[in-house]
């Protein structure tokens, strides 16, 4: 592995690390759950931000690379997230503040543990994917929402496919603010 890819990977597991179940069992209070389970459960996992500003394109433009995965980081965007051994599949959702404008597209790139990037699928066979808003988003408040969420579909939910620690880079811009959210399942 070359000297720039162990930086990478370096970078990727310090930067943010998923909590596997086994570590959250032993944490909470989930009597009866069985402590040596190696994935993290939808039911139990949490969500994790993996991008701040999808106003701002730092992804490929036709989905297909190659990507700059130095001038993603460096963007400040995209927070890299350690997933090995924690899930087989990351859902994403947008959390934004205000209702309307373009949906953003998103692509999700992994490293697997040999410094390898790979662009990765989502469950429809799809290299990227459209974060859509609706009026049927959850909501933080009922009455006076500051936040919406995007639900997740099989469009939104990718492979991980072995990967050591995942990045989510924008393809399409947002025309309001937002940011990305991750839950490993």
């Amino acid at each position: 592995m070359s000297t720039g890819l162990a930086t990478q990977l370096a970078r990727f597991a310090s930067v943010n690390k998923a909590t596997g179940l086994d570590k959250r069992v032993q944490d909470s209070a989930m009597v009866g759950i069985h402590s040596a389970l190696k994935f993290t459960a939808s039911l139990v996992g949490e969500w994790i931000t993996v991008h701040n500003n999808v106003l701002y394109y730092d992804g490929s433009a036709d989905g297909t690379g190659p990507l700059a995965l130095s001038q993603i980081i460096a963007r400040g965007n995209a927070v890299p997230l350690a997933v090995a051994g924690c899930g087989t599949h990351g859902q994403f959702r947008l959390v934004y503040a205000a209702d309307g404008g373009t949906d953003p597209i998103i692509n999700v790139i992994g490293l697997d543990p040999n410094g390898e990037l790979q662009l990765l699928y989502n469950r429809n066979g799809s290299l990227d994917c459209t974060l859509l808003r609706a009026t049927t988003d959850l909501r933080d408040d009922y009455t006076t929402p500051t936040e919406y969420y995007t639900t997740p579909d099989d469009a939104q939910t990718f492979d991980l496919a072995g990967s050591a620690a995942i990045i989510v880079a924008v393809e399409t811009v947002a025309t309001e603010a937002g940011t990305v959210e991750c839950k490993l399942v």
